[in-house]
């Protein structure tokens, strides 16, 4: 049961992390194009 938990706790992280690069990435185009133009 542990290992389980462990591996979806590792697989949330991931999900976070993965969420969180997207959003700076959809933010960081946005100002970018905002300097840009």
């Amino acid at each position: 049961m542990a290992p389980a938990t462990k591996k979806f706790a590792l697989s949330t992280d991931l999900w976070a992390v993965v969420l969180s690069l997207f959003l700076a990435l959809l933010v960081g185009t946005h100002i970018i194009k905002t300097v840009a133009w």
